[in-house]
């Protein structure tokens, strides 16, 4: 998340299972941005709370910004991709007629970015809510709209970044377009300068934590492991809460 205190998976599962059992809601759609946003639910979410969930990437996998500079905007990126993707699709469409599952199929391939710069959206929980129309959860369309705004097609061209990346990309952009010589100049190479630097030493102090724990030959090797589809990003929590503080 991102400001303090983190929320962890085990964590919102608990939350959601105390509002089920106290009746908070009959049905609930859960759309989530993040990196890694799979493992928030990822051999967490119990079956039966009557909770659909979508997720912008798998367990182990960034997601994207878009309307990114330079095709776009000037020094930043707009949105996040997979959350502009459901937004703008819950706009065209008639919501009406839209069920969760056209909406999952229809933007799911946007995201992707056909593998290039896209990630893999995930779905969690009591799968056959995905046949509700879209209204039942956000209402239907204006008086306006037609089935002809449907076929308006989303911008092909609009530039992708890994999230991770967008930071970078807004300091690259700062850089490249400050007068020569001048005083901005020098403040945006020592700002991007700073935040490359700080990257390399996590890169660097995760790596070194890894050969302490499994070796020089191991470790690097052991990190890259991922857990099998179904299961939880860990099995002690309490173990990394007080990994992730200490870090």
């Amino acid at each position: 998340m991102p400001v303090e205190p983190p929320i962890y998976g085990k964590d919102l599962n608990e939350v959601l299972k105390k509002k089920h059992g106290s009746r908070t809601y009959k049905k609930m759609v859960f759309y989530l941005e993040a990196c890694d946003s799979g493992s928030m639910f990822e051999g967490l979410l119990d079956k039966g709370l009557n909770i659909y969930v979508t997720t912008a990437s798998k367990s182990d996998e960034n997601s994207f910004a878009t309307y990114c500079a330079p095709k776009d905007y000037e020094d930043t990126c707009l949105g996040d991709l997979f959350s502009v993707s459901w937004l703008e699709n819950s706009d065209l469409q008639d919501r009406r007629v839209e069920t969760l599952k056209k909406q999952f199929r229809r933007i799911r391939k946007r995201v992707l970015n056909n593998g290039t710069e896209g990630s893999h959206m995930m779905e969690y929980g009591d799968l056959h809510i995905h046949n509700d129309v879209l209204s039942k959860y956000m209402g239907s369309n204006s008086p306006q709209h037609t089935s002809s705004s449907s076929t308006n097609n989303y911008p092909s061209n609009s530039r992708h970044v890994n999230q991770r990346d967008v930071q970078l990309l807004y300091l690259i952009s700062k850089f490249q377009n400050a007068p020569e010589g001048s005083i901005r100049k020098s403040e945006a190479y020592r700002k991007l300068s700073e935040v490359i630097s700080e990257r390399e030493h996590v890169d660097k102090s995760v790596k070194h934590i890894g050969q302490i724990l499994f070796g020089v030959n191991n470790g690097p090797e052991v990190l890259n492991i991922v857990r099998p589809a179904g299961q939880p990003l860990v099995d002690d929590w309490d173990c990394l809460k007080s990994f992730v503080k200490i870090f």
